[in-house]
């Protein structure tokens, strides 16, 4: 299924060829990745347990997001509530909208299948302030890095 299309983007269900993909082009970017996690979306995308999305940049997989219905692990486990899991891009494809593209979709997909939620926009501020925080994080430690090196 087709969730969003323009000119250089495309968000799709996941399909069997992803997982070789994804998994080659995490490695080359020195990430631990194994296909074994992405045939478990697809697995999971076939079953019905949850909505797998791929992203593709001008016709090359670039990122992915996945949205469980009702988990059954977690804090909120068998309570109704959807969560994202497992949310990339790839870092050769980042600062595109893709992300955020990926986001928003999953977002609204949660907002249709899920009992339990919260309200968008409070839920999206909270991912990306969240986000902003890792980036910080990340900088204040490579400066600090650079600080102790020297």
């Amino acid at each position: 299924m087709i969730y969003f299309s323009d000119d250089t983007l495309l968000i799709r269900t996941i399909e069997e060829t992803d997982p070789e993909i994804l998994c080659e082009e995490e490695i080359a970017q020195r990430w631990q990745a194994t296909e074994e996690k992405y045939r478990t979306r697809v697995a999971d995308s076939a079953s019905g347990k949850a909505v797998s999305l791929v992203a593709e940049y001008k016709g090359n997989v670039a990122g992915y997001i996945n949205v469980y219905k009702n988990p059954p692990w977690g804090s909120f486990a068998n309570m109704g509530y959807c969560e994202i899991v497992d949310f990339g891009v790839l870092e050769k494809y980042r600062c595109r909208g893709i992300g955020s593209k990926l986001m928003d979709i999953a977002e609204k997909i949660a907002s249709e299948i899920c009992r339990y939620r919260l309200p968008r926009r409070r839920f999206a501020q909270r991912i990306r302030q969240r986000a902003k925080n890792v980036l910080q994080a990340r900088v204040h430690a490579g400066r600090q890095r650079r600080l102790v090196q020297k």
